[in-house]
């Protein structure tokens, strides 16, 4: 009796340790570590979360726009660029500037080819503007001022005239468009940049370039009206003998006739008036 009532005892006690030793299990099972790492999650986010807002508290009580320079601007005063880029109500921060312009900048200023904002102190900042390099343009006969780089390409139509752009008369340039090639004859479009090119070369200050209904280029030099003829070949020879005939005629006043130069007929008349 004694002996049943002991091993009873016994097999109470085993299973007494044996049910602790699952709580214990249980206790450091998947569940419990599956919430201690939400609660380090939790703890980890709100602390970057504070640390930003403190952050951008720092930034907005430290660094309020002041003053904006701007740089290398000619066709634009300085408020109008202010005005364009910064052209919301958050532009009077200086990193709010900074950062907005780097990622999402204003897009289509005319004449504009692209800027940079630059951080000069937490209330400065500067623009450095980079315009497009006008060429010389052409007026459509809405009225409107096609402007053209060095290669053809149309930079600009506006009705706003730029001082210093050569203009080139006399042609029609219908259907042109930003972006895309002047829509003239490709040998006419290939004569003018050449031409324009070659006087740049030559330090030729010419102006009033005109093309008459049969395609012949006449422009003037000081006071000397230079008949070129075609630009559909000879151009950059034509510029060279130019070049050297100028500087014997600087003092006069006439016609240069070249109408008629090639590499067979080399003879260039002068008339005087």
């Amino acid at each position: 009796m004694d002996k049943r009532i002991v091993e009873i005892q016994v097999n109470r006690n085993q299973e007494t340790e044996d049910m602790q030793r699952s709580v214990d299990f249980d206790n450091k099972g998947p569940k419990n570590i599956k919430v201690t790492k939400i609660l380090m999650f939790f703890s980890v986010f709100f602390g970057i979360a504070i640390i930003l807002i403190g952050a951008l508290f720092l930034i907005i009580m430290v660094c309020p726009l002041k003053e904006a320079e701007v740089t290398n601007c000619t066709l634009y005063d300085d408020k109008f660029i202010e005005e364009t880029i910064l052209n919301d109500k958050y532009s009077v921060n200086t990193v709010y500037v900074f950062v907005k312009n780097a990622f999402l900048p204003v897009k289509n200023i005319p004449f504009v080819d692209h800027y940079r904002v630059t951080m000069l102190s937490p209330n400065k900042i500067r623009i450095d503007v980079t315009e497009k390099k006008l060429f010389a343009y052409i007026t459509s006969d809405s009225g409107e001022y096609v402007y053209f780089d060095d290669d053809g390409t149309v930079l600009e139509i506006s009705d706003r005239l730029i001082e210093g752009v050569l203009p080139i008369m006399g042609i029609s340039c219908e259907g042109a468009s930003v972006g895309g090639k002047l829509p003239v004859e490709e040998s006419t479009l290939m004569g003018i940049l050449t031409l324009l090119k070659n006087l740049k070369k030559y330090e030729i200050e010419a102006e009033n370039f005109y093309f008459d209904e049969r395609g012949n280029l006449t422009y003037n030099v000081s006071r000397i009206s230079v008949v070129f003829g075609s630009v559909d070949k000879d151009v950059a020879d034509k510029v060279l003998r130019l070049s050297a005939i100028l500087p014997k005629i600087s003092d006069e006043k006439g016609i240069l006739h070249m109408e008629d130069y090639s590499e067979e007929q080399t003879d260039i008349i002068f008339e005087k008036n």
